[in-house]
């Protein structure tokens, strides 16, 4: 969750940076990095706990 939050922060603070100083990549860079760490927090709230084996998301793999 940690990681969701700093992901949040960095991108709003280059997308700041970029919107100030006219800068594309960064404002893209901000945006990448907004929706990386809301796509991150939406699967942290949403996957189940790891204790409950038959509520798991499809994707994940046992035993990898």
């Amino acid at each position: 969750m940690v990681l969701n939050i700093i992901l949040l922060v960095a991108g709003i603070i280059s997308l700041i940076f970029g919107i100030r100083n006219k800068l594309k990549l960064w404002i893209v860079v901000g945006c990448i990095l907004i929706l990386c760490g809301s796509v991150s927090a939406y699967m942290d709230y949403k996957m189940p706990s790891v204790e409950d084996p038959n509520g798991r998301v499809p994707f994940m793999i046992d035993k990898f």
